[in-house]
């Protein structure tokens, strides 16, 4: 089904076939709707209470929100916008048909594209790289804690004195921070 991404980009421009049965159709279902569904809607489409409230009102209702109210309380969007007296199930199709018949041919195609894009799966080998570096991880944190031993004011000296004394260097094993290190002590 739609994504809220896509649903925000239609047009709030009036698709209802047949005003009086939009109004009574659009009431009823919004509703018939429990809480949940109704803030479900609000948030995919993206719109206020007052915007539902003014379709069932007026029987004017858009596209931005016939796909969502067809797809969370899954009614037929044709039934919705008068084309349909039975309210059906929604359905990818119909939907597709709905937004073709309402020139949204390019949103379409971007579905389309977002559709076919395929997931990419994380790669083995950095799992075994992150097995490989816990021993590395856990010596790199074991100096740590004797830096903090030996500089009483913390860490932070000690990184500040490391950058004016060039010859303590830099350890680049550590996958997650370079640490400074002194090579007269081993660490």
């Amino acid at each position: 089904m739609f994504t809220q991404a896509i649903i925000q980009k239609l047009k709030q421009n009036n698709i209802s076939t047949d005003t009086e049965k939009t109004k009574q159709r659009a009431n009823d279902v919004w509703k018939a709707a429990s809480r949940e569904s109704q803030n479900a809607i609000l948030s995919l489409a993206g719109v206020a209470r007052t915007t539902v409230q003014r379709a069932y009102k007026t029987g004017s209702i858009s596209a931005k929100l016939v796909v969502p109210m067809a797809q969370e309380l899954n009614i037929s969007p044709l039934y919705l916008t008068g084309e349909a007296d039975e309210p059906g199930e929604c359905s990818e199709a119909l939907l597709k048909e709905l937004l073709q018949d309402h020139k949204y041919d390019k949103l379409l195609e971007e579905y389309e594209r977002e559709q076919r894009k395929p997931t990419r799966r994380p790669r083995k080998a950095a799992v075994a790289v992150i097995a490989s570096e816990a021993d590395e991880i856990e010596e790199i944190l074991s100096a740590k804690s004797k830096i903090f031993d030996l500089f009483p004011s913390g860490f932070e000296f000690f990184i500040t004195r490391s950058k004016q004394f060039p010859s303590w260097q830099t350890s680049k094993k550590c996958p997650l921070q370079k640490i400074q290190t002194l090579p007269c002590l081993g660490l």
